[in-house]
């Protein structure tokens, strides 16, 4: 039989009975709930986008890595920051859009954790 457990403790009594006899016994146990995981890096892909032209788009994605090992597609939680604006703007799905020619650093963040920046460079057409 499967017994839920609450947090904290728990007392499980065991009763068997044959004919007239009754037999019992009981089992306290502790339960406490595992910590959620945390988020302990972010890593944005592409890693090393190829140019992009004034006006045109470039997706970024966002990949969490978790303190149980886990990974999950983080992409519409994370801040999403262009270092220079005037040069490519991002929005908060991760499309980054080139605006004048040069460099900008794009970062995602959650939670207290930054992605390594990835350089993106715009480019005149």
């Amino acid at each position: 039989a499967q017994v839920e457990l609450t947090e904290g403790e728990n007392t499980i009594e065991a009763v068997a009975t044959l004919g007239e006899q009754e037999a019992r016994a009981s089992i306290t146990v502790t339960f406490s709930a595992a910590p959620a995981p945390t988020l302990i890096s972010i890593a944005v892909e592409p890693a090393s986008p190829a140019d992009l032209a004034i006006g045109a788009t470039q997706q970024f994605t966002a990949t969490g890595t978790y303190s149980d090992g886990s990974t999950a597609d983080i992409t519409s939680q994370v801040t999403w920051v262009s270092s220079d604006t005037g040069v490519a703007t991002i929005d908060a799905a991760g499309l980054a859009t080139g605006v004048a020619a040069g460099t900008t650093d794009i970062t995602a963040s959650l939670s207290g954790v930054t992605s390594p920046a990835v350089t993106l460079t715009v480019v005149a057409p």
